[in-house]
């Protein structure tokens, strides 16, 4: 069946059963997806998109990304406690997943500015053992949060003030939120 022709070895298998038979394939009744495969259009003409990255480039939402980390980019740049913060804007607005992330402050300035005003309180998460191995590689000083892009997620995660303690059980987790 042309096009499915990649089907590697372990990938998948594909028959026609009717009435407990095994049918010729007609490949004009097929719908098949693959890894490359990021949307189609379903019966009622509706355009279905299946990854997010189709989505996003449909929409230019990397350009909105960016639209929108510049500006809480600035407003974390205004506190002056990120060292090397000229490296973690130039990796930000490079690279759409942390562009999105950081677009996504916008909602949390309070948070980051209660972070980037308490670096002592940094440096003790940091030290937290449910926090260590997810904030590993990340260096506090006195007075800054060191960037250094080998760690760029694990960066934009601290900032984003996730490192929580919960009231009731008193059990330290990194929110999603």
């Amino acid at each position: 069946i042309q096009g499915y022709k990649k089907f590697k070895k372990g990938f998948g298998f594909i028959g026609n059963i009717t009435n407990n038979k095994v049918e010729k394939i007609n490949p004009k009744d097929l719908l098949g997806f693959n890894p490359v495969l990021g949307g189609y259009v379903n019966e009622h003409n509706e355009i279905v998109i299946t990854t997010k990255s189709i989505f996003e480039n449909a929409f230019k939402m990397r350009e909105v990304y960016k639209a929108v980390a510049r500006p809480v980019l600035e407003f974390v740049r205004s506190f002056n406690k990120i060292e090397n913060f000229e490296n973690f804007e130039q990796d930000t607005l490079a690279n759409s997943n942390l562009s999105r992330r950081v677009a996504m402050l916008e909602n949390k300035k309070i948070r980051v500015e209660k972070l980037l005003n308490n670096i002592s309180k940094v440096q003790e998460a940091l030290n937290v053992e449910e926090y260590r191995q997810r904030f590993e590689g990340i260096i506090v000083t006195d007075d800054k949060i060191v960037y250094n892009s080998e760690y760029k997620d694990k960066f934009v995660t601290l900032i984003s003030d996730t490192a929580v303690v919960s009231f009731v059980t008193a059990e330290k987790f990194l929110s999603d939120t």
